[in-house]
């Protein structure tokens, strides 16, 4: 992947989050039964004849819903051989035969030019509790007793979160990464916009019942069916 940075790692984090909900199950990666292969050591050949049904965690179809199967081999495909740009400064992030993958992040917490106010809170308060914890570490050393335990504990509070600042940032960073694609000359038959929310302060619902195509994902009682 050629050097390492931070931009690099938080990207790559991302795809291996989605590519372990759909390759691996209980923390291990899904296993099929003939040869006990896995997404790890399977030939390109033997994933696209058949084995990727048994190599995909059917639980990730949560995460599909709405998707016919041609269209979540695709996904299951492009996840396994999506690799990183070589280029990190330039876009995509990830490319692969067909197109690309390219990352970025959205707040719904207010933004100014020096970025989102939730992660300058979510910093500060990292920072005081790694000194509170240093603090408290010297003083149970210094008052250690036998068969005492004790404990401690830090709660982050939010700050102002709306949807339209969410909308925002979204609108903000879809143009700009928009303007980088008309830019980029490579394979765009796939382009694929990998969005991550991290700051969980929001919660949102979508309506997936608009233009339903028989085959489609669906739930039934808490499972997913094709």
């Amino acid at each position: 992947m050629g050097q390492t940075t931070q931009r690099g790692i938080k990207e790559q984090n991302c795809l291996d989050l989605v590519k372990r909900g759909f390759f691996w199950r209980d923390d291990v990666p899904c296993e099929e039964p003939f040869g006990h292969r896995t997404i790890l050591n399977v030939t390109d050949d033997e994933f696209n004849n058949g084995l990727w049904q048994w190599l995909v965690n059917h639980e990730c179809y949560k995460s599909c819903f709405g998707l016919l199967e041609d269209d979540r081999f695709e996904i299951a495909s492009i996840l396994r051989t999506a690799k990183p740009n070589e280029r990190l400064s330039e876009f995509p992030d990830f490319i692969f035969r067909k197109g690309f993958i390219e990352h970025f992040q959205v707040t719904s917490s207010k933004t100014t030019r020096k970025g989102a106010e939730h992660k300058k809170d979510e910093q500060a308060f990292k920072s005081a509790v790694q000194k509170e914890q240093e603090k408290v570490r010297k003083q149970w050393e210094h008052e250690m007793e036998c068969n005492t335990l004790r404990s401690t504990s830090w709660t982050f509070e939010y700050g102002a979160h709306s949807y339209e600042d969410l909308k925002k940032s979204f609108q903000d960073s879809w143009e700009k990464h928009l303007q980088s694609l008309e830019k980029y000359n490579g394979t765009k038959e796939i382009g694929i916009f990998m969005i991550e929310y991290d700051e969980s302060a929001l919660g949102m619902i979508e309506c997936v019942y608009t233009d339903w195509i028989n085959g489609m994902s669906q739930e039934i009682d808490g499972d997913f069916l094709s």
